[in-house]
């Protein structure tokens, strides 16, 4: 658990980049608790450049788009065909 919260603390996990959306660095974790704040909210503000850029480099991914049909069809079954059920 140390080395864990260790690798968070530096940004080095999968959530790394989530890190830098807080003001002042992530949630403190002490003895694997989290201080629950007193008023609404999670207790932390949002860093909104940050996120503002992070939105600029969403927008600039080539391969965010996803075309889930061709794939099927390529991998599982040459004539798969989505069909959306009716509720």
């Amino acid at each position: 658990m140390k080395n864990l919260k260790k690798r968070i603390r530096n940004g080095e996990t999968l959530f790394g980049c989530w890190l830098n959306l807080v003001q002042g660095g992530c949630v403190s974790i002490v003895n694997g608790c989290v201080k629950i704040p007193e008023k609404p909210g999670l207790g932390v503000e949002l860093d909104y450049d940050q996120l503002a850029r992070g939105r600029e480099r969403y927008e600039k991914c080539p391969y965010r788009k996803r075309d889930d049909e061709a794939q099927m069809r390529k991998h599982v079954a040459p004539d798969w065909k989505r069909i959306l059920p009716r509720w």
